[in-house]
């Protein structure tokens, strides 16, 4: 048992390879636990690439625990909404990838494009409405 345990602290409590550093004000964070296990998985490869990282959805739905990756997206957009996290699809030859970014100044760039498409697709309805009303007045 003493074996057992001395083992289980070098390994996970005096990490000496690959171990991901958070603030202890992460952990009071308003988020579900799911959103922040999120985090942390995203954080891991944010330590190694500052451009956005891509890793499946299924690679981050298996190691939540979770049963499909549609749930990764619920918690996904927990930290959007908390200003953490913010994510783009890429197409590849394989399909779709995801990018997500924790850096402020990609954040700031999608927000950005977002709230620009956004305005680009609400004249497109208004003319098409005005076409209609246009349409059923003659």
């Amino acid at each position: 048992m003493g074996l057992m345990m001395n083992e289980y602290e070098d390994k996970y409590l005096k990490p000496d390879k690959r171990f991901t550093r958070v603030s202890h004000s992460y952990l009071k964070l308003p988020m579900s636990c799911q959103a922040k296990v999120l985090f942390l998985l995203l954080l891991q490869f944010y330590q190694f690439n500052k451009d956005g990282v891509h890793p499946s959805q299924s690679y981050l739905a298996k190691n939540m625990g979770l049963k499909t990756r549609k749930s990764v997206n619920k918690y996904a957009k927990e930290l959007q909404d908390l200003g953490l996290l913010e994510w783009e699809q890429t197409k590849k030859q394989s399909g779709t990838a995801n990018h997500y970014y924790l850096d402020t100044e990609n954040k700031v760039r999608l927000r950005r494009l977002r709230k620009s498409v956004a305005k680009t697709l609400k004249k497109k309805a208004t003319l098409v409405s005005l076409e209609l009303v246009k349409k059923e007045m003659a």
